[in-house]
């Protein structure tokens, strides 16, 4: 057993496979710092999310790569984007931004394959950040969603029509 405290608000955060951690805390201004740590709980990376709003983090198993989330708004329009990192680099391997579109939760599907949710689909962006797949949630609302060992459930709600709500288990390919 752990325990620690941090001097700022925790937003939000992930685990490794191998025990190594992601901490999402609140910074000035109202950006984030992102700050993965090892399993001795020593610092190994930082991230400062300026002019963004961290909402989501992952780590491969490995816990050599980090996948940050942000929200972030321009001329009254919203920006999701989405942000593959080596621990080895302060430059992000790539950006992916998704104008007009929140997404929720980005989990690692493989080592460099990111999966992400939006509200009305799921995805997955290949190892240089490239769409190479999609699932429309054909105008139902996302009730739930789970991710475990390569497969996504996805929960989807009908607001008209409750017989034709679905329950769909997604493989790693979508």
């Amino acid at each position: 057993l752990y325990t620690g405290q941090t001097e700022k608000n925790i937003v939000t955060a992930a685990m490794s496979a191998g025990g190594r951690y992601a901490l999402v805390t609140e910074a000035a201004q109202g950006t984030n710092m992102v700050t993965v740590y090892n399993t001795n709980h020593n610092g190994l990376y930082q991230y400062n999310a300026a002019k963004q709003y961290v909402t989501g983090v992952a780590l491969n198993d490995a816990g050599n790569m980090l996948c940050v989330l942000s929200v972030s708004a321009e001329n009254a329009v919203y920006k999701s984007t989405v942000q593959l990192f080596s621990l080895s680099s302060t430059e992000p391997l790539y950006k992916v931004d998704f104008t007009d579109e929140l997404l929720y939760q980005v989990y690692f599907d493989s080592n460099s394959t990111i999966q992400f949710l939006s509200a009305s689909r799921c995805g997955k962006l290949d190892a240089d950040g490239q769409l190479n797949a999609s699932y429309d949630f054909g105008g139902k609302k996302l009730v739930k969603a789970a991710y475990q060992n390569g497969e996504t459930l996805l929960c989807l709600e009908d607001a008209v029509h409750a017989a034709q709500n679905n329950i769909l288990v997604l493989k790693s390919d979508l």
